[in-house]
């Protein structure tokens, strides 16, 4: 399982921006690791967690017809797309679905960091708990968090059965080496993207969760500059912008 999330995430492609830094993430490679990526949910939650999943995929979804309605060669460039047609503050823009998509993406690699480094006999629930609360409490509003709550005290397994649907036939020392090298290679890639979202003002709220992991891979080039936008428009952030659809209602 986590070999093939740390192969597909290893497979992005690199394209260069209009300002000349090598750090445009390929469309097409980009959204198929995060197809693969969505194993990740499948196989550890369970039903409890089952909308996350869903709207995952939403998420998806909504990149790929932004991406069929203006082809774009760098997730950067269909960001900018819609920033020039007024269209990024859309529920169901690429602009709007990518910055969900990397919260949870950083919540799960926060559950699976905090199961790795959990002291010996401590349950995966509270790892899941402790990664809600860094990356998708902040965003949620008070329903959600309700629900997320739930979801995380009644869907996550035993430490055991976690295991043995995650790491089957290998070691448990094979496992966590597994974990810090999709750690070391996804960080990167959410690091481009949160630095993007935050420059063009998309999202400036953004955090990122792995400073110490992210330099180490990081393209030589990063962007530092705010991309170009329409002289008269400015974007806005709803103040409960959750990491799954139910907080934008």
């Amino acid at each position: 399982m986590l070999p093939d999330v740390i192969s597909a995430m290893e497979s992005i492609q690199y394209e260069e921006l209009q300002d000349g830094t090598q750090t445009g993430l390929n469309t097409q490679s980009f959204v198929s690791a995060l197809l693969t990526f969505k194993s990740l949910f499948t196989c550890l939650d369970s039903n409890a967690l089952g909308f996350v999943q869903s709207d995952f995929s939403n998420y998806i979804d909504n990149i790929n017809d932004s991406n069929h309605r203006n082809p774009s060669n760098s997730i950067q460039s269909l960001l900018q797309y819609e920033i020039r047609e007024q269209k990024n503050e859309d529920n169901k823009s690429a602009s709007q679905s990518l910055k969900k998509i990397l919260r949870l993406m950083q919540y799960k690699l926060l559950e699976l960091k905090h199961i790795k480094d959990a002291p010996e006999g401590q349950k995966p629930k509270k790892s899941a708990m402790e990664a809600y609360k860094t990356a998708m409490k902040p965003h949620c509003n008070t329903m959600m968090r309700m629900v997320w709550k739930s979801a995380v005290n009644s869907g996550m397994p035993s430490l055991a059965h976690l295991y043995q649907r995650y790491a089957p036939n290998i070691s448990v020392d094979t496992f966590h080496e597994q974990i810090n090298h999709l750690i070391v290679v996804s960080a990167p890639v959410i690091q481009i993207v949160v630095e993007f979202l935050k420059a063009s003002q998309i999202s400036p709220e953004e955090q990122f969760y792995f400073e110490d992991e992210a330099p180490a891979r990081a393209p030589k080039h990063e962007i530092d500059e705010e991309p170009e936008a329409p002289s008269k428009h400015e974007t806005t952030v709803p103040d409960e912008a959750g990491g799954i659809t139910a907080t934008n209602e």
